[in-house]
């Protein structure tokens, strides 16, 4: 993930939203420098510390 628009990130947090109602424990791998720039970017690394999910 090198880009996520504004409406990307509305979609996103939709999606970890309804996972997290179900649940689901998010866990994103692999992901390089730039990613997670990205995903701390948008403040994706605090949503996934809140739902017990996390970026390996």
């Amino acid at each position: 993930m090198t880009y996520l628009s504004a409406e990307g990130c509305v979609a996103f947090f939709r999606g970890l939203a309804a996972a997290r109602a179900v649940g689901a424990r998010p866990v994103f791998t692999h992901a390089d420098d730039r990613a997670r720039s990205t995903m701390r970017r948008i403040g994706l690394d605090r949503a996934l510390r809140s739902s017990g999910g996390e970026i390996v």
